[in-house]
């Protein structure tokens, strides 16, 4: 189990109308099934109001949830 917690938190004008403030949070889980083959399991969340913003969505703090499943070998 990991997880980790990156954030940006820019010098910039409270006035403007789009900050580049965001955050990202990512949690992983990978355990072996059999002879080293193994099944992951990751999951994040994110908010950043300047991707949004240009995809024409003006609500603030949106939350983008996103997740990941795959296989992986251990040498």
């Amino acid at each position: 189990w990991s997880t980790t917690f990156t954030s940006y938190q820019p010098y910039s004008n409270p006035e403007e109308s789009v900050t580049l403030q965001e955050y990202t949070w990512l949690s992983a889980l990978n355990f072996e099934v059999w002879r080293g083959i193994g099944l992951g399991i990751n999951f994040g969340l994110r908010q950043a109001d300047f991707e949004t913003f240009k995809e024409g969505i003006t609500e603030e703090g949106v939350v983008q949830k996103f997740y990941q499943v795959g296989l992986n070998y251990g040498f």
